[in-house]
Formats: C-alpha cells, structure tokens, sequence
C-alpha cells in the first residue's frame, strides 16, 4: 500500500511539474525521498503559464483581411501507455463570444465571432504534430475544432469541454 501511496502522491505532482513548476524534492511523512528533481528541473523557470502559445499554426488566407498565425497552448501530462493533453485556443487577438458549439466524444467545435478587423477574412488552419487541430475563419466567425476521430489509438477521447477566458479549452487523452 505504502507503493501505491507514494505513486499517487507523484501522480498528483505531474500536472505542476509539467507546466513548469519545480520541485526540490518530495518526501513520505517518514522523511525519506520519494522523489528528486532533476537538474533540468532546478534552473530558473518563470512564474505563471507561457506568455505565447506553445504550437503557432501558419494560416492558409483565401480572401481578406486574416493574421498570419492561429496558436494553441498545448500541456502534455504522460503517463504509461498514453497521455492527456490540455489544450487552450489563443482566440482573443481576432475574436470573441466564443461558445461550444459541438461536443462528442471524439470531436469539439467552438464558434467566435470574428473581430471587425477580421469580419471579411477567410482561412483555415491545421496542426501537423498532433494533427487534430482546426482552425477555419469564415462568414465572420471562427471555428476552433479538435477532431480525434482520424487518430490511429486503440482509445481516444475529449474528456473535458468548456470555456477559459472566452477561449476554447480542452482535455482529451490517447492511450495504447
């Protein structure tokens, strides 16, 4: 049980640890260390999430007035034989109202209005690395979709769908 313990206790850490945060090391309330960080983890880190997006996206302009760029902050929590991904949308700079529109269990599509600026544009967007990623600026909106149904997984699923900030966020996790 004392395993079992210690795994969940490191379990717990895995989301600060993987959006930065560093720890020294970690012990059982006997003092003993369950964990150590690694050097990598001990060098200077700044506070608080990235300040730009993590993956940036070229969009592909058809017509209009369009950014060049779409970007997507991407956190990846492993754990054996998968992983979940948090995934926020950068949609403030060109839209906002964003709502969900479509929610499945292997497919998201939010809707944006598109800033006046952007009113006209018409574009899309898509990942490469993971290729689930859309973005698609039409009729004055943006939609934001993350599709998973083309992922070659024995599992794949969107566990979470809402809004943060008025942006697209998202959790789905892949595994073996």
């Amino acid at each position: 049980m004392k395993v079992l313990t210690n795994s969940l206790k490191i379990l717990a850490l895995l989301p600060l640890l993987a959006l930065g945060v560093a720890c020294a090391e970690i012990k059982n309330s006997d003092s003993t260390p369950i964990a150590q960080a690694s050097p990598e983890l001990e060098r200077e880190t700044p506070p608080g999430p990235p300040a730009e997006p993590n993956i940036t996206i070229l969009l592909e302009r058809q017509s209009g007035t369009c950014p060049e760029t779409v970007g997507v902050y991407s956190f990846l929590l492993p754990y054996e034989g998968g992983a979940d991904h948090l995934v926020v949308a950068e949609t403030q700079p060109f839209a906002n109202q964003t709502k969900l529109a479509v929610e499945e269990d292997k497919f998201v599509e939010y809707q944006s209005n598109l800033s006046d600026r952007y009113l006209d544009c018409i574009a899309q967007a898509q990942s490469e690395a993971p290729n689930v990623y859309n973005f698609e600026f039409r009729e004055g909106k943006l939609y934001f979709r993350v599709n998973l149904r083309d992922l070659q997984a024995p599992y794949q699923e969107i566990l979470f769908a809402d809004t943060v900030t008025d942006r697209p966020y998202v959790r789905w996790a892949i595994a073996d």
